[in-house]
């Protein structure tokens, strides 16, 4: 069946089946094509066990889910006058999987449209970077051939921060840098990307940092973090890593790097 191209708010109809509707109109083809993408990829798979939970509808509803919280967030933030938000990478922005003999990194579906969009619709808001991956190598993402070169003129590059290093610091040196208390129970990951941002907030103080984030930590800062951990693209970025590697089905937001950088 032809997709039917309904941009009203009631939900768009792509399959008898497949219903959605999208936060922004500009969401709406990218969702489209992934929807379809999905259906063509998970009737093509090997008839596993593993395979047969995927569902296209739940994994496109995920997405918008993620979509809806991050926009309601920001739209909140954006009313209360300027500050950075600090995206996270891995996990957050997007995925990295294997196809074939390279690794790649997958864009969340509408993130692009998502990012692009944000500069126009909130303009108390500017973007950074706060990832666990080497200083050196998000800041080479952004040039020409890098996977977030399209994004550049969202993201300040004077606000990309690692927190890459840290975790050769004891809790009790985090503690005496940051003033935070490490629980027992919390991942130190994320209690270094909470330390790494107590830092930036005391260097700058007349700054107001937000950070999104798939860790903890962000769901401790109430209002000033979102945690979206419960909503990883991790399932449906490998069901595109799958369609990728067999051949089916198209996804414009991948970007390969080599092996082993």
């Amino acid at each position: 069946m032809e997709p039917k191209h309904n941009h009203s708010s009631h939900p768009n109809e792509v399959a008898p089946h497949l219903q959605f509707q999208c936060p922004l109109p500009c969401l709406f083809d990218q969702m489209e094509r992934v929807a379809i993408t999905l259906e063509t990829i998970i009737r093509r798979l090997p008839r596993l066990p593993e395979y047969q939970s995927l569902d296209p509808e739940r994994l496109i509803s995920d997405e918008i889910e993620f979509q809806q919280r991050v926009l309601s967030r920001l739209t909140q933030w954006n009313d209360q006058g300027p500050s950075y938000v600090l995206w996270d990478k891995d996990g957050t922005i997007g995925d990295y999987r294997h196809v074939g003999d390279h690794i790649g990194w997958f864009f969340r579906p509408g993130m692009i449209e998502l990012l692009k969009s944000a500069p126009s619709l909130f303009p108390n808001l500017r973007h950074g970077v706060l990832s666990h991956r080497h200083y050196n190598f998000l800041q080479e993402s952004f040039e020409p051939g890098g996977q977030f070169h399209e994004l550049h003129e969202v993201f300040d590059r004077t606000r990309i921060f690692s927190s890459r290093g840290y975790e050769l610091y004891s809790d009790q040196e985090l503690h005496r840098m940051s003033g935070l208390q490490r629980d027992p129970q919390e991942d130190r990951a994320s209690y270094i990307k909470h330390v790494r941002l107590r830092e930036l907030q005391s260097h700058e103080p007349e700054i107001v940092f937000r950070p999104i984030d798939d860790l903890p930590y962000s769901a401790r800062l109430d209002h000033d973090g979102l945690y979206v951990g419960d909503l990883l693209p991790d399932r449906i970025v490998r069901v595109l890593a799958l369609g990728c590697a067999l051949g089916t089905g198209e996804y414009p937001y991948l970007r390969y790097r080599e092996p082993g950088t």
